[in-house]
């Protein structure tokens, strides 16, 4: 199988596996300047590290990652990313997120902290677990799809449960920048497919 080096093609690094998909914690510098392109649908992804900081462009050219469970242990940003200082688009993620901290805690299914711009994305549950339990500090801000934002969502939708304690939002916890276009109670789907729960501690990895 290609790594994910092996799959650049006319300046998109193209993705077909899971394998291919890990890689992208791997890459220099946050994926800055880099772009990404998801060619396919793909399920059982506990394997992922999420990264701590993102900084390159990633098109889920309308497909599907599921799999993901996200559960905090001392970090303060939870989610796909961390934070997310790029482009996220097009993209499906099937997740279960469960944070009980003491800490104050930023959580969302894309990332904890947006400073990019997360477009035409959609975060549903994953079969038998929990979608998005939080329970944090009052300082603590939960969202659909990112826990704080000083960036830009735009054409986003929320599919999942959310309970807790702390501060949630559908879409957005805390918000300081710009919301476009977003429903906040899209229609709830569970992805069922190949379903492979690996708990994530929030150790990120770094890019």
């Amino acid at each position: 199988e290609k790594t994910l080096d092996q799959c650049f093609n006319q300046g998109i690094y193209e993705i077909y596996t899971p394998n291919q998909f890990y890689h992208l914690s791997t890459q220099p510098n946050g994926g800055k300047g880099r772009n990404y392109l998801l060619m396919k649908d793909l399920y059982g992804m506990g394997g992922y590290k999420p990264v701590d900081a993102f900084y390159g462009n990633f098109n889920g050219n309308g497909h599907y990652l599921s799999g993901f469970w996200f559960e905090n242990s001392d970090s303060e940003f939870v989610g796909f990313v961390g934070q997310n200082f790029g482009t996220i688009k097009n993209l499906k993620l099937g997740v279960a997120i469960t944070v009980s901290s003491s800490s104050n805690v930023y959580a969302g299914a894309f990332c904890g902290e947006n400073r990019g711009t997360i477009e035409n994305c959609s975060a549903f549950g994953v079969r038998n677990s929990p979608s998005f339990s939080f329970y944090a500090t009052a300082e603590s801000f939960a969202g659909g799809i990112t826990g704080v934002n000083y960036g830009t969502v735009k054409n986003c939708g929320k599919g999942l449960d959310m309970s807790g304690t702390s501060n949630m939002g559908g879409i957005v916890g805390l918000n300081y920048g710009n919301i476009d276009g977003c429903t906040n109670n899209q229609e709830k789907k569970e992805i069922t497919k190949q379903f492979d729960f690996h708990s994530l501690r929030k150790t990120h990895a770094s890019m």
